[in-house]
Parts: structure tokens; C-alpha cells; sequence
């Protein structure tokens, strides 16, 4: 186990840069009214959070101190009474605007989002328990891609069930790519530059990778 930790520690060393200065993708918005933590046992945006991750969905969440709307396309609330009054004026001229409005205390909330969404930033297609995380720097879109198909056996040993042909389609806020490269420290994983189609929809760029073999943790970059 050790030896793995030293493989992991060095390969972040070495890929650094690759975590400097990144801009995470957010599809949607939660609201989490701090405000609410004395009142309620439960934090409900918490659970909004488990969901959305759970779907790759990527997502950023804010609070009452920082209530701003500007860019955002779908906004998450657990339910209407978590806004106040003003609050609520500002996110009634968000829909007028255009913008979506989902309460995660109704059904299929999350049909909902994926549908208000369009094309999201990023889908997966194979195995489930793989979670991805999507951010940009100048000129690259980065994707973390980690298995939690791992079972612990003991203290000393895990079981770690390998993804085969996960099928990864990225969107793109560049028009031409020139590559796309699979970074990992990770023993019979995929590594090195991978094949890649690039699709044009509606005016929007996506990258379609096929991952042979994914085994705890990779990074794809594409530029």
C-alpha cells in the first residue's frame, strides 16, 4: 500500500500544473442557505449534492452571502421557502430571463436538471461508480475520473474492481482538438495519447474518448 501511495504522491508531483489555476465546469447551481443550519437536522443541499454527483453532474454551490445568479442556467433549491422575499425577487427575474429553476423537493427533480441542462459536460457511458470532475485551463478541458469500485478487504488490502471500455463523451469550449492524453500512476491502467472522435451539434463541440481500462484514478486532457 505504501508503494502506491509513493506511485500516486510523485505522479501529482510531477502533473502539478495540471491542478493549478483550473476553472471547474458547473452545469447547475445549488442553493445553500447557511442560514437553515440552526433550524433544520438535516442539510438538504448536502443530499442535493450526493445526488448530482452520483449523475456526473457538475455543479457549484453557494450561499445567501454570495446570492449570485449571473451566468448561471439552472438554479437548485430544496424548496421555495429557502429564499427570502428578496431573494425570491432575484430568482423570479433569473426565470424571466431565461433561467431555470428546479425545487428538489418535487419528483424526478433530477430528470428535470438533466433535461434543463442539455448537453452536460460530460457523460458516461459503462460501468456504474465512476465519478468525473470536469475544469478548464487556457486552451485544455481536464477531466478526473475516479473509481470507487474498490472493496476493502482488510487494513492492509483493498479489492479494486477495474472499469473496461468506459466510454467518455466531454463537451468542448474549443473548436479544434488537437489531442487527447490519459494520465495515470496506476499499474494496467490506460495511459498515453488515446484515440478520440470529435462531434459538432448544434453549434456545441464534444470529444468521445473509449477508455480501455481504468483502474482507481486517471486524468484525460484534451487540447
Amino acid at each position: 500500500m505504501i508503494g502506491s501511495i509513493r506511485l500516486e504522491s510523485d505522479f501529482l508531483r510531477a502533473n502539478a500544473s495540471l491542478f493549478e489555476k483550473v476553472h471547474p465546469r458547473a452545469d447547475a447551481v445549488v442553493f445553500l442557505p447557511f442560514r437553515n443550519w440552526v433550524k433544520d437536522t438535516e442539510c438538504k443541499a448536502s443530499r442535493i449534492a450526493a445526488e448530482l454527483s452520483r449523475a456526473n453532474v457538475q455543479f457549484k454551490v453557494f450561499d445567501e452571502d454570495d446570492f449570485r445568479l449571473e451566468g448561471c442556467k439552472v438554479l437548485l433549491a430544496s424548496s421555495s421557502s429557502d429564499f427570502t422575499k428578496a431573494e425570491r425577487e432575484r430568482v423570479d427575474k433569473f426565470v424571466a430571463r431565461g433561467g431555470k429553476l428546479v425545487l428538489c423537493d418535487l419528483t424526478n427533480w433530477l430528470a428535470k436538471v438533466q433535461t434543463h441542462i442539455g448537453t452536460p459536460s460530460i457523460q458516461l457511458e459503462g460501468p456504474t461508480g465512476v465519478r468525473a470532475v470536469v475544469g478548464e485551463q487556457p486552451g485544455k478541458t481536464i477531466v478526473h475520473l475516479l473509481n470507487l469500485n474498490v472493496q476493502k478487504i482488510s487494513s492492509f488490502e483493498d479489492k479494486v474492481t477495474p472499469v473496461k471500455d468506459l466510454k467518455v463523451t466531454v463537451r468542448v469550449p474549443f473548436r479544434k482538438v488537437r489531442s487527447v492524453r490519459l494520465l495515470t500512476a496506476d499499474e494496467g491502467a490506460s495511459e498515453g495519447e488515446v484515440k478520440f472522435e470529435r462531434v459538432e451539434s448544434n453549434g456545441l463541440i464534444t470529444v468521445v474518448v473509449t477508455m480501455p481500462r481504468l483502474e482507481i484514478a486517471s486524468i484525460l486532457v484534451m487540447r
